[in-house]
């Protein structure tokens, strides 16, 4: 029984090879094998942009390919997922991003008329600005202004924009200076590193190590993370499957947002355990 999500990606991959994995509406359409191997592209890039095992890679995007691979990739990588509501405003995403001590931030160019990586920045001004006139006479203070005051917002040093199918107008280009790139620029910095280098790095990955980190909404309070295992993550998914009899014959529609556990864990690792 495989207990680590990129076993058992590797698992699905030899039991279903050329079998489609993912059809996304309008997008591509991928097998197991594919899904594999594009996963070990994303790792091999994150590793050579400086991804170490235990770092946080938040994802701030709607259902996509590039969510599910971004996703894979990290994990493969030995890293954290912190997946971010496509409904948090700004402020709010930057207190789930700096809180969980990100550094790789995947995002979406615009989506449902606003563009989130502005709206990120613009929080992290803000912040600032008001932390410089409430004072940073403690260290407390001090700490929260460094969190947020740099070229890129929280802790992170990288930032990765995807493009998202229905854009109309695609956000302006930044160029990587600043650590913000595109979806193929990530892909490129893969040749710096061997597949082989990819591989070992999700071979290393142990069951209890943490998967992903989801936070709560917040509406009752301010949102908190919840930290879970690769044994666990897979154990929710193989339960759900096996209670929904979910199989390799069946077509699987998926439209919970991949940011929240049913969409996560009973959708995308659901697939991952037949």
């Amino acid at each position: 029984m495989d207990l680590t999500v990129p076993a058992a990606l590797a698992g699905a991959a030899g039991r279903f090879g050329d079998g489609p994995a993912l059809a996304e509406p309008g997008g591509p359409r991928i097998s197991y094998h594919q899904l594999l191997h594009q996963t070990t592209t994303v790792t091999r890039a994150l590793i050579a942009a400086g991804v170490a095992p235990g770092d946080r890679v938040a994802i701030w995007s709607p259902n996509s390919h590039h969510w599910v691979l971004g996703a894979f990739g990290a994990l493969s990588a030995g890293a954290t997922l912190v997946p971010v509501s496509t409904r948090f405003t700004g402020p709010e995403a930057l207190d789930v991003i700096s809180r969980s001590g990100a550094s790789v931030l995947i995002v979406a160019d615009r989506f449902l008329g606003v563009d989130r990586f502005a709206a990120l920045r613009h929080a992290a001004k803000t912040a600032v600005a008001e932390a410089a006139r409430a004072g940073a006479a403690t260290e407390d203070c001090a700490a929260e202004r460094s969190c947020v005051d740099g070229p890129l917002p929280g802790k992170l040093r990288l930032v990765v924009r995807v493009p998202v199918a229905d854009l109309a107008e695609p956000a302006a280009a930044t160029g990587a200076g600043d650590g913000v790139i595109g979806w193929a620029e990530l892909l490129d910095r893969a040749g710096a590193v061997p597949a082989s280098a990819a591989e070992q790095r999700a071979a290393a990955v142990r069951p209890d190590d943490v998967s992903d980190i989801l936070f709560t909404s917040g509406t009752t309070g301010r949102s908190k993370g919840a930290m879970t295992a690769h044994r666990q993550s897979l154990a929710v998914a193989r339960a759900w499957a096996e209670r929904g009899r979910l199989t390799s014959d069946d077509r699987y529609l998926v439209v919970n947002p991949f940011f929240h556990s049913f969409g996560f864990k009973a959708g995308i690792l659901a697939c991952l355990t037949g």
